[in-house]
């Protein structure tokens, strides 16, 4: 064997060994693996064997997308299945969900610098989210696509920030990353949301103007049919619904969000009620129809044959920072750090190292 061959080799596998500040990410979350094929960039060869690959630039490709991603390699097979996992410097993970996250229509350097502190946040706030890795790839954690053609960009934006967080208080313990496309115009607090408690809404002024106006989301109309419902409250209750009579609004929250719907429907030649969580209805909702079907919880709704109408007011949840606010103010000239203020007050920016975990 060559002497560059094993010092390659070396390079690759002392790392299964030798931990540092990473995190651990599944590749292509929604797939089985089998239909994916990963090549090692560096050697050219195609990854077949399970375990732990080691260090590398790694290609997956599929029927009809590609990431590259560099990092640790790990292979699971499950059965016929075959699980990727990637485990990759914290700095880079946050390079590469900020590409993912951003919407470039929206892009401003300074709105992206203070999301990359979110980012990071979410990190420390979030680590071993799933059970065998830390992340997923999709909005459930956060997105992750791998590195794009123009990563220099994001990787130079996110070391302007490089370490630096979001604490309350002394002691790292309360979670206050969140952060979201258009808030329409309201910016709730996470206990609002995902808790149980009603706290007072912000709205998202600024300089005398609301600053996610210009979203192309601030203000829309979507509609959903009866049978959609029907099927997505079915496998909710897991009982046979015939038809939906009634779909309406049961409980909101003081910025006018929906918590709580309330569904008329027939089954078994009953009529019955049943009364869910939006959270919860919607998150099912969108796994079946897609997300963006109902872009946000703030909203109204009217019957129009079989058939609803809803008209609403920005995208996603609205909690944390406003990705089209936080633009708009990038715009005016404010600072990141000021852009932060703004989002999380009472929020201190530290440096990671200088931050006591509970519960580490």
């Amino acid at each position: 064997m060559k002497k560059d061959t094993v010092l390659l080799v070396i390079f690759m596998l002392v790392p299964c060994f030798i931990k540092s500040d990473t995190v651990k990410v599944l590749i292509y979350s929604d797939r089985c693996g089998n239909d994916i094929q990963v090549k090692h960039l560096e050697t050219g060869r195609t990854i077949r064997k399970e375990g732990c690959i080691g260090r590398g630039k790694y290609l997956f490709s599929s029927k009809n997308s590609e990431r590259r991603v560099r990092g640790i390699l790990f292979v699971k097979k499950t059965g016929r299945c075959s699980r990727f996992y990637i485990e990759m410097d914290t700095e880079y993970y946050v390079a590469c969900v900020l590409a993912g996250e951003f919407n470039h229509e929206m892009f401003n350097i300074n709105a992206a610098r203070a999301l990359s502190v979110v980012i990071r946040t979410f990190v420390y706030e979030n680590k071993k989210r799933h059970k065998d890795f830390d992340f997923c790839e999709f909005t459930h954690c956060q997105r992750f696509k791998g590195e794009p053609r123009n990563f220099a960009m994001w990787e130079e934006i996110t070391r302007s920030t490089e370490g630096e967080i979001l604490v309350k208080g002394k002691i790292f313990k309360k979670k206050i990353a969140f952060y979201s496309a258009c808030c329409g115009g309201y910016i709730e607090e996470p206990e609002s949301v995902w808790g149980n408690e009603n706290k007072r809404f912000k709205s998202d002024y600024y300089g005398g103007i609301t600053l996610c106006a210009g979203h192309h989301y601030y203000r829309w109309k979507k509609e959903i049919n009866s049978k959609e419902i029907a099927e997505v409250l079915s496998e909710m209750l897991r009982i046979a619904v015939n038809d939906i009579l009634d779909f309406s609004i049961y409980k909101i929250l003081p910025s006018g969000r929906v918590k709580k719907i309330k569904i008329i429907y027939r089954s078994n030649n009953r009529v019955r009620k049943e009364v869910v969580g939006a959270e919860r209805f919607f998150s099912e909702f969108g796994k079946k129809y897609h997300w963006a079907r109902v872009p946000s919880r703030l909203f109204a709704v009217s019957k129009r044959g079989n058939k609803f109408i809803l008209y609403g007011k920005g995208q996603g949840h609205g909690v944390g920072l406003c990705m089209a606010g936080a633009s708009e103010m990038g715009r005016m000239g404010v600072g990141y750090r000021e852009i932060l203020r703004h989002y999380f007050p009472g929020a201190e920016i530290r440096q990671v190292r200088n931050v006591v975990f509970k519960n580490r």
